[in-house]
């Protein structure tokens, strides 16, 4: 370690988090979470699942029910659906189980959260940032929320945290890799978070620049976690559907949808009534297959 390096992380670890910060943290969130769950579990509306909720639980019931290799290409991300799905394999199709894991996994992105917190800035911040987290309303909707959206925070504040210990200790292999890996998992669950490859590549050549080692050694390992995880989805795609596909054909179907004669600025089913992912993919392959006159 530089010089640079040893002065950094001895500024950085003034007081770390306790224990007993960590465990009540986690609690009240965790507790937040479920008194949520028990009041939304009552009204009998949130039975009805509509639009995306509805498409990742059928997808979900599929995988459940055996179906886990699928038969085409991904056409929409793909990880929360398997995520649903080993839910209702383990405790069957249980909208209340389902949710009850959303809250355990809230909780501990609010304690990544404070970690992170904690490692980048200090001890207070770290408390705040986790107890923040642990009572923001949209967040604990959201886990009470048939929606991908609480594996988005979680793969977010892990790799926050993550940083947060590598901002300290920058030697450790395994924990780039983690990194690297963590960033798979969200663009597997929202594929634009892709966008986040570029600047996590950099980062590390930007903040070590003057640690006098090779700068592309800890990218590289990043590099490995991220393809570990997105390579075999990719390769599932290219033998079922002939296409080498990160995650999914969303982002083309989304583009269309988006940018077509007929759009408005919110998102419009190809054809009316026609809502479900499976139903959008026919459509849309049926609208380019039409306008490029021959079978695609």
């Amino acid at each position: 370690m530089s010089e640079a390096e040893s002065t950094f992380k001895n500024e950085q670890v003034p007081g770390r988090l306790t224990w007993t910060w960590l465990a009540g943290i986690f609690l009240f969130a965790l507790l937040v979470r479920l008194f949520h769950v028990l009041q939304i579990n009552a009204e009998p509306l949130l039975e009805v699942l509509t639009n995306e909720s509805f498409n990742y639980h059928q997808w979900a019931t599929e995988i459940a029910s055996g179906n886990w290799w699928g038969q085409e290409v991904f056409s929409q991300s793909p990880l929360y659906a398997y995520f649903l799905g080993v839910i209702y394999a383990i405790f069957g199709e249980s909208l209340s189980a389902a949710r009850i894991c959303q809250a355990i996994l809230g909780a501990t992105s609010c304690l990544l959260l404070a970690g992170a917190g904690q490692g980048l800035f200090s001890k207070r911040v770290g408390i705040l940032a986790g107890l923040g987290l642990a009572a923001y309303a949209p967040a604990v909707f959201f886990d009470g929320f048939i929606d991908k959206s609480t594996l988005d925070l979680f793969f977010l504040t892990l790799m926050l945290w993550l940083i947060g210990r590598l901002v300290i200790e920058p030697a450790g292999k395994v924990m780039w890799i983690i990194l690297g890996a963590s960033l798979g998992g969200l663009i597997l669950n929202h594929g634009n978070a892709a966008i986040f490859i570029p600047a996590l590549l950099l980062w590390p050549v930007v903040q070590f620049r003057s640690s006098g080692r090779a700068p592309l050694v800890r990218p590289a390992t990043l590099l490995i976690g991220l393809v570990v995880v997105l390579l075999p989805v990719a390769m599932r795609n290219q033998i079922v559907g002939g296409e080498f596909r990160l995650t999914s054909t969303l982002m083309s179907t989304n583009f269309y949808i988006s940018n077509n004669e007929n759009a408005n600025g919110t998102h419009q089913p190809l054809r009316q009534g026609r809502s479900t992912s499976k139903l959008i993919r026919a459509d849309a392959t049926r609208l380019a297959q039409h306008d490029a006159g021959r079978e695609l």
